[in-house]
């Protein structure tokens, strides 16, 4: 047997193969693209550097069985140092990144996907996630590139995820502990949080989903567009307010008032622009409610014609109400 620590390395090059290999604290192994290692054991802080055109076998410091080959990256664990590069039209299940480099070309997430400890998960070109994407422990990055499909991602742990240059697309983005935050990205889903929570738009963020409920903080340049086609009613506890807020439609034909629900809103020179229809009696407006706290700050309503345009907005006696 190999054994690789404290500093030792082994480089496998392509249609080169490595048998037997121990990989403790301190040692790397490195399979290049074509390289192959077979009964491989990674120890307790063991460094593994590999792609998906690797061939590599063997077990984690767990015990549990790994592999990469034909496309295919099952059970990785990686720690510290280690990194993995998954290529398009490759498929990587349940994958673990405890504060090592995920980079993803394109392909596919499968099973459960789990960022730890300082964990980044690097995206370039459109990656598939149908499944679950998990934050456990500490803080974790999201970047670059693109996420798709119809998987959620979970959010548990006091630390942070950072998702950054990053059009991001799922079911659900579950915000269950500590803060997420949005920076500079494209974000399409809802995000369905437990309260004591923090959710952040930052940079040139977009949003476009139903917030359910948590601590919300928009920065100047921040967007979060609320649809009229939303599975959950927004509703926020505290919101700090210097971005913009758009309610908007995305039912054709019909128009569904929606209403915004915060304890307690901290503007910020933001602008909320709510969506009326003068020409109907009823039901006739998006509204912001403020429950049960206090709206302090300055944020200005936009009023948008959202039905007949040559209808003016009612200045006297009822009026149309939207707070």
């Amino acid at each position: 047997m190999s054994l690789l620590e404290n500093g030792g390395r082994l480089d496998v090059l392509s249609g080169h193969t490595a048998t037997n290999t121990r990989v403790d604290d301190g040692g790397t192994l490195d399979v290049r693209n074509g390289g192959a290692a077979t009964t491989v054991s990674m120890g307790n802080g063991g460094v593994l550097l590999a792609d998906s055109g690797a061939a590599v076998s063997g077990t984690r410091s767990d015990g549990t069985a790994f592999r990469i080959g034909g496309g295919q990256a099952d059970a990785l664990m990686l720690e510290k140092g280690s990194s993995f590069t998954l290529n398009a039209g490759d498929t990587a299940t349940d994958t673990t990144v405890n504060g090592g480099l995920f980079t993803a070309r394109g392909g596919s997430l499968a099973g459960t996907t789990t960022l730890n400890n300082g964990a980044t998960l690097t995206l370039s070109g459109k990656t598939v996630n149908n499944d679950t994407l998990t934050i456990h422990e500490g803080d974790a990055l999201l970047q670059g590139g693109a996420l798709t499909g119809n998987g959620r991602v979970e959010k548990s742990g006091s630390g942070t995820l950072t998702v950054s240059n990053t059009t991001l697309t799922q079911k659900t983005v579950n915000l269950n502990e500590g803060t997420l935050t949005l920076n500079d990205s494209t974000v399409t889903t809802d995000v369905i949080a437990q309260r004591g929570t923090t959710l952040k738009l930052t940079g040139s963020t977009v949003l476009n989903g139903a917030i359910d409920p948590t601590n919300v903080t928009l920065t100047s340049g921040a967007t979060w567009n609320i649809p009229d086609n939303a599975t959950v009613q927004s509703v926020v506890d505290d919101l700090s307010h210097a971005g913009q807020i758009h309610f908007t439609s995305a039912r054709t034909g019909k128009f569904v008032p929606t209403t915004l629900q915060v304890k307690n809103l901290n503007g910020q020179n933001g602008t909320i622009s709510l969506r009326v229809r003068p020409d109907m009696a009823q039901n006739n407006a998006d509204r912001l409610v403020i429950d049960g706290g206090r709206a302090t700050g300055k944020t200005i309503l936009n009023l948008v014609n959202a039905g007949n345009s040559g209808t003016g907005l009612a200045t006297t006696g009822k009026g149309i109400q939207v707070v």
